[in-house]
């Protein structure tokens, strides 16, 4: 026997539509409202990795959006996923030490 579920495919795709509806927001928000725009200026380091883990989860949704569509075949398992966020979360203070080092004359 077999029987025709329905493919969880679609609500990946949302989750793509969603996180880019997001993005937009937020730059909207950025280019039209002065103090969100003195937020993410005085905040630049949290903004970058938000919009650093957006993005990759938007990549992720839609690498896991293709397997679904396929025959079901793994590109990432959830461990891999998980330790390539943990380092996100590590390389960001890094990345702020070396931005931060600027003097002024």
């Amino acid at each position: 026997m077999q029987a025709d579920y329905p493919d969880s495919w679609e609500q990946y795709l949302l989750g793509i539509i969603g996180s880019v509806l997001l993005l937009i927001i937020g730059i909207l928000l950025y280019l039209l409202f002065a103090p969100f725009a003195n937020y993410v200026h005085e905040n630049y380091m949290y903004v970058f990795a938000g919009v650093l883990i957006i993005v990759t989860e938007i990549i992720l949704l839609f690498v896991f959006m293709i397997e679904e569509m396929t025959n079901k075949s793994n590109v990432f398992s959830l461990w891999e996923i998980l330790l390539f966020q943990i380092l996100l979360i590590f390389v960001i203070p890094f990345i702020k030490k070396s931005v931060g080092r600027k003097t002024t004359p």
